[in-house]
């Protein structure tokens, strides 16, 4: 019985060791999503600020178009 039990010992060891394994790479692995994610809602933000600026200078755009076809029009 002390066999069985040097045995169950080692598996339940190499069990424990296997399982520490598994979660360790799950924890890397779940701190690289981490950074992912928080890189990706970053670049999100950041595309969202150049649209923002965009737009605005489209708008910037289209006014000077149309001063610019007023003056041409009134001033010909």
């Amino acid at each position: 019985m002390d066999s069985g039990n040097i045995n169950d010992n080692k598996l339940r060891e190499k069990a424990e060791e296997i399982l520490q394994n598994r979660f360790n790479k799950i924890d890397n692995q779940s701190a690289d999503i981490d950074e992912v994610i928080h890189d990706l809602r970053v670049h999100q933000i950041e595309l969202e600020i150049q649209n923002e600026e965009l737009r605005e200078a489209q708008i910037k755009l289209e006014d000077s178009s149309v001063n610019i076809w007023i003056y041409t029009t009134l001033h010909l």
